[in-house]
């Protein structure tokens, strides 16, 4: 069995695979498939405290 690793992109729910292994799928029967999923990282504002306060109304400072 071969391992090959690499980050494919998603087009239309199908996995893209990268050109350059396409060859490796030619003779191939059949592959096994783990998926890790990169999520797109969003900044969380805080629900209490002073920070989610200014953030909810940030000061206005003139000149600034």
């Amino acid at each position: 069995m071969t391992t090959i690793q690499f980050t494919a992109t998603i087009k239309d729910g199908v996995i893209v695979i990268p050109q350059e292994y396409r060859n490796n799928l030619v003779e191939a029967d059949s592959v096994t498939v783990t998926i890790q999923i990169a999520k797109k990282s969003k900044r969380k504002i805080p629900e209490i405290g002073l920070m989610a306060e200014l953030a909810r109304n940030p000061i206005q400072i003139k000149d600034f």
